[in-house]
Formats: C-alpha cells, sequence, structure tokens
C-alpha cells in the first residue's frame, strides 16, 4: 500500500509543474478555416444533339475544410446535371446542394454552393462554354 501512495506522489510531482506551466501560456486564438482556390481544368462538358452542340464549364470553384479533389467532384457532377437540364439532386457525394439558376434573358451562370459536415464549396457553372 505504501508504494502506491509514494508512485501517486511521484505521479502528482510531475503533473504540477506542467499545470503550472501551461496555465502561463496565451491561448492560441480559434482557427478559422479559409477557403482554397481549386483548379477548374477538365470541368468543361459538351452534348451534342443533331446539329446543336451545348456546353458549360465549372468557374471559380473553392473549398473551405474540404480537399479540392471532393469539390471538383461535387462540381462535374452538378455540372453535368445542369449541361442535361436534369434537377440537381438536394444532396451529391454528401454535400447538401443550393442551386441558384439564372433569370430568363440572363447570362446562364448557375451559382451553386454545398454545405456538409466536414466543409463548403462553392462554384458557378457557366452555360455557353
Amino acid at each position: 500500500m505504501r508504494r502506491g501512495t509514494a508512485a501517486l506522489a511521484v505521479v502528482a510531482w510531475l503533473c504540477v509543474p506542467s499545470v503550472a506551466s501551461s496555465a502561463n501560456r496565451p491561448v492560441a486564438p480559434a482557427r478559422t478555416a479559409t477557403a482554397s482556390a481549386c483548379s477548374t481544368k477538365g470541368l468543361s462538358f459538351s452534348f451534342r444533339s443533331g446539329t446543336t452542340t451545348q456546353s458549360v464549364k465549372v468557374a471559380h470553384l473553392r473549398a473551405t475544410g474540404v480537399t479540392c479533389n471532393t469539390a471538383r467532384r461535387v462540381a462535374g457532377s452538378v455540372a453535368k446535371d445542369v449541361l442535361h437540364d436534369r434537377t440537381v439532386p438536394a444532396v451529391v457525394d454528401g454535400f447538401r446542394v443550393s442551386v441558384k439558376h439564372p433569370c430568363g434573358g440572363c447570362t446562364p451562370d448557375t451559382t451553386v454552393s454545398g454545405t456538409s459536415k466536414s466543409g463548403h464549396v462553392t462554384f458557378v457553372v457557366d452555360g455557353g462554354a
């Protein structure tokens, strides 16, 4: 029993200096995630119907808290849906997607943002690329 008490005293003695010294250290400010610009190379898609060719491209791709590969995967999926005039699913690769379609007669640019537990993705799908 005496040996256990001595061991406990040694552990307490070792811990006290580290606690005291950590109390004197300034607390680092919380880091906020910054958006990273991601490459849009290869995110242009075309569709030919008879003599007409339609195309779109992804622009202004930014990712916060997720990798650019993930952001590119989400953007590519949404861009293909926009190209083929399909309804964009509410969830794409785990991201809750919000799509703002252009007004009639406006530049055919579709603004998209997606949010997941791990981060955020934003981009524009330009029509007529």
